[in-house]
This record gives C-alpha cells, sequence and structure tokens, in this order.
C-alpha cells in the first residue's frame, strides 16, 4: 500500500532491528507495532526519540495483555505523532502518514 502511494519503505521484524534499520538509513517516519518480540514499541518509540534526526511516529496496536486503547495512550504520552488501533484501514494509514508530512 505505502509503495503504491509513492512512498519508499524499509522494513524491520521488531523493535532492535528497527533501531538498527534507521542508524543505517534513516526514515522520516516510523510506523511501528507496540506488542513486539525483541525491543516493544514503547522501547521503540523512546529510543527513536533520542535519534537525529528524529523521526516522525506512528504507534499501531491491536493489544495485547491489556486493551490497544492503554498502549496508544502511553505511546501518545511519550511522543507518538499519531496512534492507529487495529484494524485500521489503509486509508487510515495514508492520512496519518500525509498529516504528519503537511506538518512538516
Amino acid at each position: 500500500v505505502l509503495v503504491r502511494a509513492g512512498y519508499q519503505v524499509a522494513t524491520a521484524g521488531n523493535g532492535l532491528e528497527a533501531l538498527q534499520v534507521q542508524k543505517r538509513n534513516p526514515a522520516d517516519v516510523i510506523v511501528c507495532d507496540i506488542v513486539m518480540p525483541e525491543k516493544d514499541g514503547i522501547e521503540t518509540l523512546m529510543e527513536m526519540a533520542k535519534l537525529e534526526p528524529k523521526p516522525r511516529f506512528i504507534a499501531i496496536s491491536g493489544g495485547g495483555r491489556i486493551n490497544a486503547s492503554c498502549y496508544l495512550k502511553v505511546a501518545s504520552k511519550l511522543g507518538a505523532d499519531r496512534v492507529l488501533s487495529k484494524p485500521f484501514t489503509s486509508g487510515d494509514l495514508l492520512i496519518a502518514l500525509k498529516e504528519l508530512f503537511l506538518r512538516s
């Protein structure tokens, strides 16, 4: 969906890998699940916020041990620029990205 919309995309299997990818080839926006192995999305968000240039961050979650809205509230308080609760549509994601790029 993102490639078809004209975005360049890099992927990572978990938060630890995402940080490594970001340090090698910085992205403008990170779309990150909250519940992941190795390093969860909250830890990833906090570490991404320390990087220069600091990427914008879209946190996504369908929940886990607790309701998705609880995870997403924490992500917002810690600096996520947008949050999306699963399931969301590709249109929802594209709108969130467009808003972030218009804001910059």
